[in-house]
């Protein structure tokens, strides 16, 4: 900041010397040594705050840039996940009958259909009627 070197200094010093002189001049160091210390101190905290402001300015700009963007990356979503929803409770017909009924739907047409002659059962069918017929004999 100040551009005071050591030979600026030992002049200020001298300076100050003769004009106080040697009695008054250790209580003039401290007096003015604690002035400093308070001003310094002053600044330092009117500095912090001013950057705990500005940080605390930035995160809520932050804050709110990031609530934004996610309010309008939901919102697409949100559309996408109904339009699919309705799309595929479209494309997806319910079941005509339960699979119970069905089953047992399926069961009673067999037994309805005449039996084949390959089937086991129309196998044994055409023996009952042979035997009855006696066209096979049991030895």
């Amino acid at each position: 900041m100040f551009d005071v070197g050591f030979w600026e200094l030992f002049v200020i010093g001298l300076i100050a010397l003769i004009v106080f002189g040697p009695e008054r001049l250790p209580g003039l160091a401290r007096t003015l040594g604690f002035w400093i210390g308070r001003a310094r101190a002053a600044f330092y905290s009117l500095r912090e705050e001013m950057e705990r402001e500005v940080n605390a300015d930035g995160l809520r700009a932050t804050q709110r840039a990031l609530q934004r963007e996610i309010e309008e990356s939901t919102r697409p979503l949100t559309g996408a996940s109904r339009r699919s929803n309705d799309t595929a409770a479209e494309q997806q017909a319910p079941p005509a009958q339960p699979p119970i009924e069905e089953a047992a739907a399926a069961h009673s047409r067999r037994a309805d259909e005449p039996s084949s002659p390959n089937s086991k059962e129309g196998a044994n069918a055409d023996d009952a009627e042979a035997e009855r017929s006696g066209r096979y004999s049991r030895q």
